[in-house]
């Protein structure tokens, strides 16, 4: 009797340990094959990240021209390196954008960007896309609560900090320099080398190597006379506070037909759009800029 018992239990032990180590695999594999947090309810991102996105300093904000905005002096921007070829070029589908990887031959040949002589310089790390299901949302800031169809992020960070992962930890360590796009009758260039891959990424997870085109092709390197600035956070999970934000006030031209192929792309959770809602502006400033 004894020993029935023994064996009993050591039987439903058994059974114990697998089924935990299953629910554990699974929990595992869920977590590593989905981030979990979508577009569709972007209100549960700060009980999901309280430590992050439930920050005073969230972005994006709505630009509106009020007491809050502040007029700077004329500035300038100086752009570096990005006339330079690329080695290489990768458009990715993560599921949540869609993603330019770029690499180029020599360290030295990196574009990087600086605002005014002896400012610090922040090396361009990725670009990515943010988009609506229709032609009046998009855009992830608005301008006195109107949204465009695209907005186009450039990320950068502070050389000092070496890596942008590094650079995630201090709240200078990233630059971002962002661009708004209305659909009118004129191509637009840049986008469209982008496009001519988007067929090759369109299901989550997928990438491709593209034909390689210069970043100086982006119209916000050439045509830009004004622009707002302020301090806020990456605009997905884990929102950190560690973004110095330079919005380009002037849409540029883009295409219906090339907003159409953008949106043809699959996100996560069936999401049909990867715009983050605006955030309380908090207090902060929004300075202006007229660039030379």
């Amino acid at each position: 009797m004894e020993k029935s018992l023994k064996l009993i239990i050591a039987f439903f032990s058994v059974v114990l340990v697998l089924f935990v180590g299953f629910f554990l695999f699974k929990h595992q594999s869920n977590a590593s094959n989905s981030s979990g947090w979508d577009y569709q309810h972007p209100d549960m991102w700060k009980d999901m990240f309280p430590k992050d996105c439930a920050g005073s300093k969230q972005s994006p904000i709505d630009i509106t021209f009020g007491d809050d905005m502040v007029t700077k002096q004329t500035m300038e921007f100086i752009w570096n390196n990005y006339q330079n070829p690329p080695e290489n070029m990768t458009l990715t589908n993560n599921g949540h954008s869609v993603q330019l990887d770029v690499q180029w031959k020599m360290n030295h040949w990196i574009p990087y960007l600086s605002v005014e002589e002896d400012s610090p310089e922040y090396v361009f790390s990725n670009l990515h896309f943010h988009w609506g299901a229709h032609n009046t949302e998009g855009s992830e800031h608005t301008i006195n609560g109107h949204g465009l169809p695209l907005e186009v992020h450039m990320v950068h960070f502070k050389r000092e900090y070496k890596t942008i992962v590094n650079a995630s930890n201090y709240q200078d360590g990233i630059m971002v320099i962002a661009s708004f796009y209305n659909v009118t009758s004129k191509n637009s260039t840049a986008i469209q080398d982008i496009i001519n891959a988007a067929e090759k990424v369109r299901d989550e997870g997928s990438s491709a190597h593209i034909d390689n085109f210069l970043l100086s092709d982006f119209e916000v390197l050439r045509d830009t006379p004004s622009w707002v600035s302020y301090n806020g956070s990456l605009t997905t999970p884990r929102c950190l506070e560690v973004v110095t934000w330079f919005l380009a006030l002037k849409p540029y031209d883009m295409t219906e037909d090339q907003i159409k192929k953008i949106r043809s792309l699959k996100l996560s959770h069936g999401d049909d759009h990867d715009n983050r809602p605006t955030q309380p502006l908090n207090g902060r400033k929004i300075f202006y800029y007229e660039f030379r």
